[in-house]
């Protein structure tokens, strides 16, 4: 019995692999199973002889199918007893079943192993997958920058509005930035635009660069744009900014440029 069931299970790892390679709880189930099948076995046998198939009696009065009828034929009593050839045909089903139900144990064992293996294998998902939107990174196209909702929204805001002149090109052409003196700042310019606090900017672009100490060319926006469309812009400049942005431990006082 031990040769057969180290065959069974070497033959397993060459067919499903590494993940058929037998641990301690399927070898313990494969045992479990080896030794109910031999007990089975051994009952059938007993129940064989005990019917009377070297005396040629019937093997059951009361159940109307037992195991000698199921795979021997379905001999009544009276009737002759059941040649040793059938006796071996029905030997040889047992033997195959019995073989089948152990090859059965393993693939779902292998299947097993190989799930958790499966289940603890960290899933890295593409975070474009779940984004709202996403900006081609301005200094390179390969990349894409993923945005949720609010920061998509402010894409939406910036192209309409602001691209004029917080970019060197527009969906249309080029921009108005070269001929403003000073150049605005591009809105991915993080080197810039990061260490400017969130109220600061809002300031800014409600109120106009004049009102902030910035410059005249900057145009108050609060009576063009919502307060929530002016949330989204900044944030849709957070979003692109190189290098890029970490917001602070604290929030800044309000008209603070930290």
């Amino acid at each position: 019995m031990n040769l057969r069931v180290s065959k069974l299970v070497n033959s397993s790892s060459v067919l499903f692999g590494s993940a058929a390679r037998p641990t301690a709880k399927m070898r313990e189930a494969l045992w479990t199973a080896v030794a109910a099948a031999t007990a089975f076995r051994l009952r059938f046998i007993r129940q064989m002889y005990k019917g009377g198939i070297k005396k040629g009696g019937s093997c059951c009065y009361r159940t109307p199918r037992c195991l000698r009828h199921i795979y021997f034929g379905d001999r009544g009593a009276g009737e002759p007893p059941v040649s040793s050839h059938r006796i071996a045909s029905g030997l040889n089903k047992i033997a195959l079943q019995l073989k089948l139900l152990m090859v059965l144990v393993l693939i779902l064992a292998a299947g097993s192993a190989t799930s958790c293996r499966q289940t603890n294998t960290a899933v890295k998902l593409d975070p474009l997958a779940r984004a709202y939107d996403g900006e081609p990174d301005w200094n390179d196209a390969t990349h894409v920058i993923p945005l949720n909702y609010q920061q998509a929204q402010g894409k939406r805001v910036f192209y309409q509005y602001c691209v004029w002149c917080h970019a060197d090109a527009t969906p249309a052409g080029p921009s108005n930035r070269s001929n403003l003196n000073p150049n605005p700042p591009l809105a991915n310019d993080g080197a810039t635009l990061n260490a400017l606090s969130d109220d600061f900017m809002r300031n800014v672009i409600t109120l106009g660069g004049a009102a902030a100490g910035k410059s005249a060319s900057m145009p108050p926006w609060g009576k063009t744009l919502s307060q929530d469309d002016i949330d989204a812009v900044i944030s849709f400049y957070r979003a692109i900014a190189q290098p890029p942005y970490q917001p602070p431990a604290r929030p800044g006082r309000k008209d603070s440029v930290r």
